[in-house]
Formats: C-alpha cells, sequence, structure tokens
C-alpha cells in the first residue's frame, strides 16, 4: 500500500485495521507525528514499512510486536529524516 506524500499526520488504532494480508505500506514523505501502540497489531504479513520523512520523534515499544503471529516478522523498517 502506496501512501507517500498524502499530508497524513497520525496513525490511530483504527486506520490500518482492516488491512490484514498487507505487507508492504509505504507511509513516506507525510507529516507523521503519532503512531498509536495499537497501530500495527493486525498486521501479520507486514514485511516492510517505510515510514522515512516524516515528522517523529518517538514511537513507543514494542508497536511492532505482534507482526510475528504468523511466522513472518518485519524485515524493513524506514525511519531515516524523522
Amino acid at each position: 500500500l502506496r501512501l507517500a506524500g498524502n499530508r497524513l499526520k497520525n496513525l490511530d488504532n483504527t486506520s490500518l485495521v482492516d488491512l490484514k494480508s498487507l505487507n508492504s505500506l509505504y507511509l513516506k514523505s507525510n507529516s507523521i507525528s503519532t503512531i498509536e501502540p495499537s497501530s500495527f497489531s493486525s498486521l501479520c504479513n507486514l514485511v516492510s514499512v517505510d515510514l522515512s520523512n516524516n515528522k517523529l520523534n518517538k514511537i513507543e515499544s514494542g508497536i511492532f510486536n505482534n507482526l510475528r503471529c504468523v511466522n513472518k516478522s518485519l524485515k524493513n523498517l524506514d525511519l531515516r529524516n524523522n
């Protein structure tokens, strides 16, 4: 899913809830400053996340913990330029 450059400001607990088979998420070049702790909890197949060029200054501990639920885990996480 490519959502780069869409002026998104935050990810809440319901933003991605119905995207269970999603494996790549590109959120670069937005204005994301907040990611709620359960935002990625239903994304068991997520392998790659690009959050580069946003306004993140803090990510809660364990935010990606549930990604191992189907014997897969996050392999690529880009947080450059935050």
